[in-house]
Order: C-alpha cells, then structure tokens, then sequence
C-alpha cells in the first residue's frame, strides 16, 4: 500500500483550489447545496484515512454551474478541475481546466470548449475561441506539452488547447502552468462579461453539443473505478455528478 512516507521532503500540491476560488470572483457565485436533485454538502469537505474530497458548485449570472475540485489520495496524488457551462441562452463556450499532480508528474489540460461547431460557425470561432490566440502562444512552447491522446476528447476541444505534463521543476514553470489556468480563465471572464441571450433556434444544436460533450467527460473519466472502490458507488456517483455532469 502507498503511504505518506514515500512523499519527497519538501513537497506539497500547487494551490490550485485557493487559486481558481480567487479567480472566478469576478462572476459573483452563489454557492448551491443541491445539484441534479443531490445534496453535496457532504463532499465540500470529506475525508477519510485514504482519501480527502473537496467538491463545491455555484450558479452565476449567464452561467448554468461552476464547479470546482479537489481530490487528493494517500498524499501521493491530487486531482483538481474547474469547469464553467453557460446557461441555455449563451453560447458561451465552456471553460475547462484540470490539474493532476503527484510527487513526480503534473498533467494539466485548459482550453474553452466550443459550443459550436467552430469548423463550420466562422463567426462563432472568431467572437469565443480566437481571443485565446495571444495566451496561447504565450505558453503553447512550455516544456512537456503534448496532445491528447483520446480521440473522443480531440473531437471537443479548442484550436488553443494546452495540454501535457510540464515538470515540476524548475518552481517557476510550475508557477506557470498554474497561471495558464487562470489567464485562460480571464478571457473566459471576458467574454461572460459581454455575452448577449441568443435566440433560441440558434442555442438549439449548442445546447445539445454540451450535453454530448458533458456525458463523454462524465462517463469517460478515468477517476470513477478508483472513487467506487474507495468510496462505494453511491458516493463516487455523486462527487462525479458535481464535478462533471
């Protein structure tokens, strides 16, 4: 069995929960106690001796659900997440971050997932995901960046992805990686800021692209067998429900 032993003397996660909070301020969100018929404030804070769980979801302006996540096992690794879905009158793309991060690696994906096809919708492409081209070229070159290598997930991102697994050292580039998530999280702000309704014909084939990309994330995360096995099915359910569903 894994334990805290093995742990480099001086180690310890990025903040990246602490960092993300501070950074979706600007929405103004509003703590929920029930998502999808589930009450999770059992999972702001559990633990147990193997596994510690922090999970809290907010509603927003022009916004159907932030979440954001901490997940860390043994010591050994932490997974976290913050994703932001637009409601169903903005086409809002939606904001996706996720940092996995043990002693020795650190695997990070932040993009603004279209809404639209963005091959097809010209214009969607240009308003939502080229304001990311500046911050994309300012970290597309860091070291350990690699494509995905799920087609499934591929299919729904960006032009301006970042992803790979940048090294933990030296600090500064950590400190890096981590602030791509928040840079990438102020365009996202930006574009909340001016976002209009849309018709509803328009929002249609946007609002069905969500749901798809949604389930795929939901049922494809790698996370649920190990959750279950720790957590029973009940309660690995619910914690991927509030951060993926």
């Amino acid at each position: 069995m894994m334990g805290r032993e093995r742990i480099p003397e001086g180690f310890k996660f990025a903040p990246y929960v602490e960092t993300m909070t501070k950074a979706i301020q600007p929405l103004n969100p509003v703590l929920v106690d029930i998502y999808e018929g589930l009450d999770i404030t059992d999972i702001r804070d559990f633990k147990t001796d193997r596994i510690s769980v922090q999970v809290k979801v907010y509603k927003a302006d022009k916004i159907d659900k932030i979440s954001i996540s901490r997940i860390e096992i043994f010591g050994l690794f932490c997974g976290c997440g913050c994703s932001i879905t637009g409601d169903e009158r903005h086409a809002l793309p939606t904001y996706t971050s996720d940092w996995d991060e043990n002693p020795k690696t650190n695997h990070i994906i932040t993009d603004l997932l279209p809404a639209a096809d963005c091959g097809a919708d010209i214009e969607y492409r240009q308003q939502y995901l080229d304001p990311l081209e500046p911050i994309y070229k300012k970290y597309k070159d860091m070291p350990g960046l690699e494509p995905i290598a799920l087609a499934w997930f591929r299919a729904l991102q960006s032009p301006y992805i970042i992803t790979g697994r940048p090294p933990h050292v030296p600090e500064e580039l950590n400190r890096m990686a981590l602030q791509c998530q928040v840079d990438y999280l102020n365009v996202f702000l930006e574009l909340w800021k001016k976002d209009q309704p849309r018709d509803k014909e328009y929002m249609k084939p946007l609002i069905s692209r969500r749901s798809v990309a949604r389930n795929q994330l939901r049922h494809n995360d790698p996370g649920e067998g190990p959750l279950t096995k720790m957590l029973g099915h009940k309660m690995a359910e619910k914690i991927l429900t509030a951060v993926m569903g």
